[in-house]
């Protein structure tokens, strides 16, 4: 009997290391979004949606040719939920950061100019960085 009441006392301390250990597997940090450039995975206004994470605490975003706003601000991040707060409006958006991409949550968020996220949307991390439309256009004209 002591033996059984050892053994799933082994069992319980090694399926609780194991648990915690991927926890913090899955956190995040802020080496994890620092200068990366992540694009909605639906249509923008008229191009492509880019969310950019600079490494000085500012962000820009930039919802597409019909837009003339670029959007831009500071950012937080509190645990994996990655706060935007646009300083020329009244804007705050939150998103839960995910290994490489953001998803838009919507309770608490402001929403974007001329674009509708809505909760639940991805916004995919890109090797380009900043607007992307501008390499979209560069490439374009390359290939004519």
């Amino acid at each position: 009997m002591k033996k059984f009441l050892v053994l799933i006392l082994v069992f319980a301390m090694v399926l609780l290391c194991s648990c915690c250990s991927a926890k913090k597997e899955e956190s995040v940090s802020t080496q994890d979004i620092l200068g990366k450039t992540y694009v909605y995975e639906k249509d923008g206004a008229g191009g492509a949606f880019t969310i950019t994470v600079e490494e000085d605490g500012t962000f820009t975003y930039y919802a597409g040719f019909l837009s003339s706003y670029i959007g831009h601000g500071a950012w937080t991040l509190e645990g994996d939920r990655l706060t935007l707060k646009d300083v020329s409006y009244d804007i705050v958006n939150h998103f839960e950061v995910k290994k490489d991409r953001l998803v838009y949550l919507s309770e608490g968020s402001s929403g974007f100019m001329y674009v509708d996220v809505s909760d639940g949307d991805v916004f995919n991390l890109t090797d380009k960085k900043g607007t992307v439309f501008i390499d979209d256009i560069e490439s374009d004209i390359g290939e004519r």
